[in-house]
């Protein structure tokens, strides 16, 4: 795969990564990348990471058949862009995880039939995901354990467990949920939250 550490302002374009272990493309400790149409395929470990870095974005990207996730935002990532990109037959489709993710923006993303979740924002603050579609996946299909994350005008069909889990303040608005097999919205241990 592709390690990129402490890079600015670079463009990562038109690449196909595959078959590789621990990452497809890793970009760490990096500010203002841009990683345009690429595929990152059949991983022992991740597709696409953002770890530590500010203001990566990913466009029309797809990352398929990852052990753990398809694309990720980790560490202290901040102002990650996810747009027009897919995260099907991983682990779990699109992440956010830890505590020091924060103001991530995910727009008209799919992720279908993955293991777990199709959407997972773990312990991370600040992040919009909207217009998306999250169908077919093993667990759930928008699962948020942060604060202050918004999930607006998205899809979730056929997920075996919920629609959308959230755990903490989050809002859930304008989203069609059904046919899931345990409930739409599942929401526990939350305050200050909005279902509108």
């Amino acid at each position: 795969g592709m390690l990129i550490r402490g890079t600015r302002n670079c463009i990562f374009e038109n690449i196909v990564v595959g078959s590789c272990v621990t990452a497809g493309m890793n970009i760490i400790n990096g500010c203002s990348n841009a990683v345009i149409n690429c595929l990152i395929t059949n991983i022992t470990g991740s597709g696409f990471i953002n770890d530590s870095s500010h203001g990566t974005s990913f466009t029309n990207c797809k990352g398929f058949n990852c052990t753990i996730y398809g694309i990720v935002a980790t560490g202290s990532a901040k102002s990650t862009f996810i747009t027009n990109c897919q995260g099907s037959n991983n682990y779990i489709g699109i992440v956010c995880d830890g505590s020091g993710v924060i103001d991530t923006s995910i727009t008209n993303c799919v992720c279908g039939n993955n293991s777990d979740d199709g959407f997972w924002c773990n312990a991370s603050s600040g992040a919009t995901i909207s217009g998306c579609t999250s169908s077919y996946n093993g667990a759930n299909g928008f699962c948020m354990e942060g604060n202050d994350s918004v999930v607006d005008g998205c899809i979730s069909i056929n997920n075996t467990e919920y629609g959308v889990r959230f755990v903490g303040t989050n809002t859930v608005s304008n989203c069609r949920i059904a046919f899931n097999q345990i409930d739409g919205i599942f929401t526990e241990n939350s305050s200050y939250s909005q279902m509108v």
